[in-house]
């Protein structure tokens, strides 16, 4: 009578990816993390071999990868990269058990230039896409296999930097403030105004946005600004008394900032710049100087002229009056 075969194993590969969606963090580096359990649910003993490969987009540049968690059992490659060493670990495994590896992964995305290399879809003539990652596990490391993807956002650096032609001016008079927002990547930004409204002391003139700003809200309407590409906004504006504060800053985009937050008001962010301009009331000559002695000499010579065309005119009242008399008194004798 034949023998009864053996219980065999049954290996199952299962992957995650977290956290999705991915957020960079201060300097726009992304830190994801790869959990891949190996499953035994046959019902005798395997042995595996896990192969796990980054199938990234393209631009996306790796900066570390560490197996932060494997099975002590298991025997893990110290140089495991997921690119030029995919091989994972090795074990065995019993019946029902499960083996458990995680992998954290730094990546850089600025060099992505291409939208297509973000998503979790590969298209024709793409390598790798997103951030996809698929481990293979057997015997023969062929199957079964199991894929994650996180997609990666789109990130637009946006920074804003405002100056003004004069800082001192006379009551009254105009300055131009220039507002200029540069797009750091590497995504396009979409959806961007700028939030610029005047103090009290500044009155509004004219602007050269060709009614993108409006100055009864202080809103700037840019709405897009490719990568690497600057806009500005020149604006004119009269100065009143005392020293006038003007604050710009980025109000909204439609993609996140890896290193400021729209509209937050907050001050050590480059989306955001302040400039101030100071109205001073016109100033007299002083003492001493030549206008002041123009002036003197001037307003002495109107007083002395006055003052000798009334002792003309006093004195020729007065001989004309004794004119009179002596006539009056020929006449009578």
């Amino acid at each position: 009578m034949p023998c009864a075969p053996l219980p065999g194993p049954a290996l199952e590969v299962t992957k995650t990816v977290s956290p999705n969606p991915l957020t960079p963090n201060s300097e726009g580096i992304y830190d994801v993390v790869y959990e891949v359990t190996v499953t035994n649910s046959g019902e005798g003993p395997g042995d595996y071999t896990l192969n796990d490969t980054f199938a990234f987009g393209d631009g996306v540049e790796v900066l570390d990868v560490e197996v932060t968690d494997a099975p002590a059992s298991a025997t893990t490659t110290d140089d495991f990269d997921g690119d030029t060493q995919p091989l994972l670990g090795t074990g065995e495994l019993a019946a029902g058990a499960s083996h458990v590896y995680t992998i954290a992964v730094r990546v850089n995305t600025g060099g992505v230039t291409v939208g297509s290399a973000l998503d979790c879809t590969v298209d024709d003539g793409e390598s790798g896409t997103g951030l996809l990652n698929t481990a293979v596990v057997g015997p023969d490391a062929a199957v079964p296999t199991a894929q994650a993807c996180v997609e990666i956002p789109e990130v637009a650096d946006l920074s804003l930097v405002k100056t003004v032609d004069q800082q001192t001016v006379t009551i009254g008079e105009a300055v131009t403030f220039t507002l200029t927002v540069t797009n750091g990547g590497p995504s396009t930004a979409t959806g961007v105004t700028v939030a610029d409204a005047l103090p009290a002391t500044l009155t509004y003139v004219s602007d050269d946005g060709a009614g993108a700003y409006d100055a009864a809200s202080g809103i700037w309407t840019i709405g897009s600004i490719p990568v690497g590409e600057s806009v500005s906004l020149s604006m004119v504006v009269t100065v009143g008394e005392g020293v006038s504060v003007n604050t710009a800053e980025v109000a909204s985009a439609d993609q996140p900032d890896p290193d400021s937050t729209p509209g937050n008001a907050d001050p050590n962010e480059d989306d955001q710049d302040v400039q101030s301009v100071s109205g001073v009331r016109p100033e007299l000559p002083e003492t001493g100087s030549d206008a002041a002695t123009m002036l003197r000499t001037g307003l002495g010579a109107l007083v002395v002229g006055l003052l000798l065309a009334f002792a003309v005119a006093l004195a020729r009242a007065r001989s004309s009056d004794r004119v009179r008399k002596l006539a009056s008194g020929e006449r009578r004798a």
